[in-house]
């Protein structure tokens, strides 16, 4: 059984708050988010105005496919869960 989400959302929020740089913290935060929502592969993304910049990501190819996707959250300002 998975855990609570509110397990998870501490568990994010000790990791956000903890010591480290914020590529660091992004990694950790994307380790809870790939074991507790058995993804294969997470990737966190720093979204602006103008640019969408890789905090980070596992090591696969980027496809056209990611960036439309990329794009398409950044336009509606949304988070993306795609299995």
């Amino acid at each position: 059984m998975p855990p609570a989400i509110s397990d998870v959302t501490k568990e994010l929020w000790k990791t956000a708050a903890g010591a480290g740089t914020r590529p660091d913290k992004a990694r950790r935060a994307a380790a809870v988010v790939r074991v507790v929502g058995g993804y294969r592969w997470v990737g966190l993304y720093d979204v602006g105005r103008e640019t969408i910049s890789v905090l980070t990501r596992d090591p696969r190819p980027f496809s056209e496919r990611d960036r439309e996707l990329l794009g398409a959250c950044a336009g509606a300002q949304a988070g993306l869960w795609d299995r």
